[in-house]
Parts: C-alpha cells; sequence; structure tokens
C-alpha cells in the first residue's frame, strides 16, 4: 500500500464526517432504550427524537459531499485510502 496524496479538503471532509457521527452517537446515547419505553419505563423526549433524526440527516450529507470529492476518483484503491484517510483524519 503506497502512500496517498491527501488533500487536506478530503481530510477536513471526513473529520467532518467523523464529527456528525460522533453528534449522532452523542444524541443517541442521551435517548432512553426502546426496550423501555414499550414498557412503559420511559418515555422518548420528541424534541431530542427530532434533534437526532436532524443529526442522522446531517452525517449523511456529510457522507455525500466526501464521497463526491473528485479525488476519489483518482486513487488506485479506494479501501486502501480510506484507511489512509481515516488515520489521517484522526491524527
Amino acid at each position: 500500500m503506497a502512500d496517498l496524496d491527501l488533500p487536506e479538503d478530503v481530510i477536513e471532509a471526513r473529520r467532518a464526517l467523523d464529527a456528525a457521527h460522533a453528534r449522532v452517537e452523542e444524541l443517541a446515547a442521551a435517548l432512553p432504550s426502546s426496550v423501555d419505553v414499550v414498557e412503559g419505563r420511559a418515555v422518548w423526549d420528541e424534541q431530542a427524537v427530532a434533534d437526532l433524526a436532524e443529526a442522522r440527516a446531517e452525517r449523511l450529507r456529510m457522507l455525500g459531499v466526501l464521497r463526491d470529492l473528485p479525488w476519489w476518483g483518482t486513487v488506485p484503491s479506494k479501501l486502501d485510502a480510506e484507511r489512509q484517510l481515516r488515520v489521517a483524519a484522526r491524527a
């Protein structure tokens, strides 16, 4: 696996996707479990559910931004490129 030239905009797009994913995880973790809701021990806050839906939509948008970058068409292996990009974005 040869080291790739990772443009800063590609790294930033990966970081934005990672941040959006972290936000989804944070909001989802704050909700009560669906088992507790079904069994009547808890209720979902409608605003929290709406916030989670919005965060999921933003995460999907960020994934589209990353995947639509022309850079992907220049890499010999998308799998290797993704691996290197993850490492670079988290450095």
